[in-house]
């Protein structure tokens, strides 16, 4: 303190004293605080000397009270209340203290320069990085020493569909400084809106026009299956509308009733933010109905005499038929304009020429086709007779719808026992015939065309009764076929064969006994497979391939896993068994699966068949030459475990193969080193692997088949620095 100040703030301070203590005896001792201030939170905290300094006086000297004691009672924002407390003693040991109150007020108005990020930004991709490290923070100037200033995002997400998602990002920034809910100050918000697409398509198959038939000359009700597509490339089903006019509700299915004619909507697939894939269906809507046959039921002509060796002797005779001969009143349904008539679907089939060799009555089919090309027609007869020129010779043959008492006969056999409670044998024509049901409905109508005046004044009418004929006929297709069942021997017999027409043979074997595929069957198909015993025998190679393909492969190993696991075939097997021709697979040792009888004059017997159940490969292997053998030991989780034992490499050696619960693994070594034991699937990958330590000689091991997750082959392999086994093997779980 400068020395006049001193001495002035002594003479005011004796002064003050003088008329303190006026009429006392004497002032030896007092002390004085600075002002209490008021400050802003942005003035000068840290050298609070500057707001003053205590003072005392004693013997008529003042003196500099010292350091006081400082308590800050400020909160996060630097405002509140500064307390200095000065405390000193006087000659005689008594405490003497003043406090000076400092108090920090918060800046008003102050208000922070924000910089928000971007918003309406695009990402791409299945689940891209969208954080602020992307898409930006905000980022503000603040001039406010005070200021505590706090930053957070809330993100909210509305989804369009897999392939498009919108994030509503609040940015929110509060100095809490300032913040006043009520007064809605210091507090600072900002949307930020974030589109996260991806732009790949969705994949789909053309879609296959749909071909439907009408019989009510209108419309017809189409039962459409519900269009899908793949999953999205970033997860997630795509959703569908469609356009159609004719469907009964909105969506992915447009079922509805469709007027005749051609019809193309488009689905509408949305995808991305705002991108649209349209898939295109056509429906066409026919009309099938087809015309109302009205025919003769039956026509009786006589043939013309026919020189046809140029003698002067009539040796044959013909007559020409068409077929409109037997129309008496066809009409359309739905259709309009001139009807064809014909002997056959093929419409150009219009008339037929007969001869003596078709004397007698003749079943015929009388076509009538409209100008759609829909068809019907009427069973009708004609009689071809050989009467008034009587032609020697001239006489029908044996026709191919008489009925005679010819059979077919043979066996079905098959390794794995007797089919004789599970299997059929079906016979039926190798071309698809046309059958049809004629119903007949007669109506009588009486007519009077005359009267006689009697003598007693009566009349006495001639009547004439006409009879109207209607016939309807239904037509069916398919072959017409016959199944007999196998008697206890396996052999089958089918009587009342009609002559002169070609059949199919063909064995419907429905079941099978799962119990006939053991695990036997899995070793041997898996020895097979790893080459380590070849198939030779021929039925046992068909047992092998069970998925027909022409190939025994692991394709087959897994589906025979299937068998033995669930007791079933896998759905994509449709028959269990395979069926040949015995005489044709003798001579050409081709495996066909049906017997053709061409042109069938008389009975056959010996149509013999055989059958193999796919997977049952023990039918037909023995085996013992398989290098198999049941052992009691090896009995405790399955009858039909079996162990096997090698005899290509005693150095090296796993049994049994195929395993489920344990594998044992004995192992010659030369020396005494570390190695691994690794198991590894077909595709490279190792599913087990432990370390092991080798002893010079015979080294034994197990590995547990439960730590192996699924069953299949693998291959076991033990290597250490100065060796290496290699051994295919077989997981089966039970």
């Amino acid at each position: 303190m400068k020395p006049t100040t001193l001495l002035l703030s002594l003479f005011i301070a004796i002064c003050y004293l003088s008329s303190l203590h006026a009429g006392d005896e004497d002032v030896s001792f007092w002390l004085t605080c600075p002002d209490n201030v008021t400050l802003d939170c942005k003035d000068n905290l840290n050298d609070l000397s500057i707001y003053g300094n205590a003072q005392y006086y004693t013997n008529y000297v003042i003196y500099d009270a010292g350091e006081p004691t400082v308590e800050y009672f400020l909160n996060g924002c630097n405002i509140g209340t500064i307390k200095r407390t000065w405390t000193v003693e006087d000659e005689y040991l008594n405490v003497y203290t003043c406090t000076q109150l400092i108090t920090v007020t918060g800046p008003a108005g102050q208000e922070l320069d924000v910089t928000w990020p971007e918003s309406g930004i695009s990402v791409e991709g299945c689940n891209p990085d969208y954080s602020p490290n992307v898409t930006g923070y905000p980022s503000y100037i603040n001039t406010n020493p005070c200021a505590l200033i706090g930053v957070n995002y809330e993100d909210t997400e509305f989804i369009f569909g897999p392939q498009c998602t919108k994030i509503k990002r609040t940015w929110t920034i509060i100095d809490w400084c300032t913040y006043n809910q009520d007064l809605g100050t210091g507090e600072y918000i900002f949307n930020q809106i974030i589109k996260v697409s991806e732009d790949t398509p969705p994949q789909y198959d053309a879609l296959d026009t749909i071909f439907v038939g009408t019989h009510n000359c209108v419309d017809a009700f189409i039962d459409i299956s519900e269009i899908s597509l793949p999953p999205s490339s970033c997860g997630g089903d795509f959703s569908f509308t469609h356009n159609s006019p004719f469907a009964d509700e909105d969506g992915s299915n447009a079922s509805g009733t469709y007027p005749i004619g051609t019809h193309t909507f488009s689905y509408v697939v949305d995808y991305s933010c705002s991108l649209k894939k349209f898939v295109y269906q056509t429906i066409v809507v026919d009309d099938t109905s087809a015309p109302l046959p009205y025919c003769i039921s039956k026509i009786a002509t006589t043939l013309c005499g026919v020189d046809t060796n140029g003698d002067g002797v009539i040796d044959d005779g013909k007559v020409e038929i068409w077929a409109e001969d037997f129309n008496v009143g066809s009409t359309n349904t739905c259709a309009s304009g001139n009807l064809q008539f014909s002997f056959s679907p093929d419409v150009t089939n219009t008339h037929q020429m007969f001869t003596c060799a078709d004397v007698g009555e003749n079943i015929l089919n009388m076509y009538v086709t409209d100008q759609l090309g829909n068809q019907s027609y009427c069973i009708v007869t004609l009689d071809i007779q050989n009467n008034s020129l009587d032609i020697p010779g001239c006489y029908g043959t044996l026709s191919a719808n008489e009925n005679h008492d010819y059979t077919v006969s043979g066996r079905l056999t098959s390794f794995s026992g007797s089919m004789d409670e599970f299997a059929q044998v079906k016979i039926k024509t190798s071309d698809i015939d046309t059958f049809g049901i004629l119903t007949v409905d007669t109506t009588f109508v009486e007519t009077v065309i005359d009267s006689i005046l009697l003598d007693d004044d009566t009349y006495n009418y001639v009547i004439n009764i006409d009879t109207l004929t209607n016939n309807i006929v239904d037509t069916l297709v398919g072959h017409e076929e016959t199944i007999t069942d196998l008697d206890i021997q396996g052999e089958y017999s089918i009587s009342h064969m009609e002559l002169m027409d070609d059949y199919i043979i063909e064995p419907e074997i429905n079941t099978y006994d799962p119990n006939l595929i053991t695990t036997r069957d899995v070793e041997i198909l898996s020895q097979h497979i790893w080459g380590e015993y070849v198939i030779t025998d021929k039925f046992a190679l068909l047992a092998a391939d069970i998925n027909e393909d022409g190939e025994v492969d692991a394709t087959d190993f897994y589906d025979l896993m299937y068998v033995l696991r669930f007791d079933e075939y896998p759905p994509h097997i449709e028959k269990p068994w395979r069926t040949f021709n015995v005489s044709h697979y003798l001579m050409t040792g081709e495996t066909m699966p049906m017997i053709y009888l061409e042109e069938f004059d008389s009975s056959v017997s010996n149509n013999d068949f055989f059958a193999v159940m796919k997977g049952d490969l023990t039918a037909h292997i023995d085996i013992e030459d398989v290098g198999v053998y049941d052992e009691a030991s090896d009995v405790s989780t399955s009858e039909n475990r079996v162990r096997y034992r090698s005899t290509i490499d005693s150095e090296f050696d796993v049994y049994p193969n195929p395993f489920s619960d344990e594998l044992n693994i004995y192992l010659h070594s030369e020396v005494a080193e570390t190695g691994i034991i690794e198991v590894i699937n077909m595709v490279g990958k190792v599913v087990f692997r432990q370390s092991i330590d080798l002893s010079k000689g015979a080294n034994a091991y197990q590995i547990n088949g439960q730590r192996i997750e699924q069953d299949g082959m693998y291959l076991i392999n033990i290597k250490a620095p100065s060796q290496q086994q290699t051994k295919p093997i077989t997981v089966v779980k039970q």
